[in-house]
C-alpha cells in the first residue's frame, strides 16, 4: 500500500496550524522529514526521530512478532506517546511493519484523538485503518 505523506502533511498543517511540530516518514531505519517547524533544532530532531523509529520497530517486535497465540496483538496500527514537549503519533503502514509515518504536535490537539487518528489514516492511506474496533470494549476484555 502506498503512503501519501505529502497529502497527510498538507492536511496536518491545515488542521493543526502552529501546533504541528514535525512529520516524518520511516522505512526500516531510514527517516525522511516532510515538515519540521522552524523553531525546532534539526540535528536534535533527527536523533530523536531515529530513537522513535527504533522504539516503533521494538514495539512491533515485542507486541506482534513474538506474540503469544493467547494474546494475539497482531493488529497494532497506531501508537501514541506523550512527552513533556508534546505528543507523537505513529501510523504504522498496515502492509509493511517496517514503515510508517509519525508526527508530533502540541497538547491542544490531544482532544478527540480517536476520530483524529481515523481521519489522518484515511488521508494518508485512502482508507481508514487506524480506528477503534467495531466490537464493544467489554467483548474485547473477556
Amino acid at each position: 500500500m502506498s503512503r501519501d505523506t505529502a497529502a497527510l502533511t498538507t492536511h496536518l498543517r491545515e488542521r493543526l496550524g502552529p501546533n504541528l511540530r514535525l512529520v516524518f516518514d520511516y522505512q526500516g531505519e531510514e527517516v525522511t522529514f516532510s515538515y519540521v517547524r522552524d523553531d525546532l533544532p534539526r540535528d536534535l530532531v533527527q536523533k530523536r526521530c531515529e530513537l522513535m523509529v527504533e522504539l516503533y520497530q521494538n514495539e512491533y517486535r515485542e507486541l506482534v512478532q513474538r506474540g503469544d497465540d493467547e494474546v494475539e496483538l497482531t493488529s497494532l496500527t497506531a501508537s501514541l506517546h506523550l512527552f513533556d514537549i508534546g505528543l507523537i503519533l505513529n501510523l504504522r503502514d498496515p502492509t509493511d511493519p517496517q514503515g510508517g509515518v509519525a508526527f508530533t504536535f502540541d497538547y491542544e490537539t490531544g482532544s478527540r484523538l480517536i476520530g483524529f487518528v481515523a481521519e489522518c489514516s484515511e488521508v494518508l492511506y485512502g482508507d481508514v485503518h487506524h480506528t477503534v474496533p467495531d466490537d464493544p470494549l467489554s467483548d474485547l476484555v473477556e
